[in-house]
């Protein structure tokens, strides 16, 4: 993985850090430590919580990323027009679904160099402007 000062982390990204994966948990150490700016997208804090109710993550594991993750991250929140028209671009023409899509354009909206994720899905994308790095399970 390459050296980024700004990143994108998907949901997957905070599920492996629920199960102590190795990489997850050590991008999640650069951002505490303030050596990479991470933004998250407000439909990852929405598909973390549905993972709580479904029992995915625990729900106490849960909590605590969802109480984590603001004051770690910055919080991209789907507000202005723009990120909604760019995301449908991006949707059409790559193919992704309408969540990614939006997850993908706030990131490119926020500056981000690359988005962590564990969706393959993500690598459809065919812009220069950003990396993917999809993390293995």
């Amino acid at each position: 993985m390459g050296v980024f000062s700004v990143v994108g982390l998907d949901t997957g990204i905070f599920y492996l850090l629920a199960t102590e994966h190795p990489q997850a948990s050590e991008i999640f150490e650069d951002v505490n430590a303030k050596r990479i700016r991470a933004c998250v997208s407000c439909l990852c804090l929405y598909e973390l919580t549905k993972l709580r109710h479904r029992g995915v993550i625990k729900p106490t594991t849960a909590d605590a990323l969802l109480a984590q993750i603001p004051e770690a991250c910055d919080i991209l929140w789907l507000d202005t027009p723009a990120v909604i028209t760019h995301a449908a671009g991006i949707s059409h023409g790559n193919n992704i679904a309408m969540a990614d899509a939006l997850i993908l354009a706030s990131y490119l909206d926020a500056g981000c160099e690359a988005i962590n994720t564990v969706d393959p899905d993500f690598a459809r994308y065919e812009g220069s402007e950003i990396d993917i790095v999809v993390v293995s399970p």
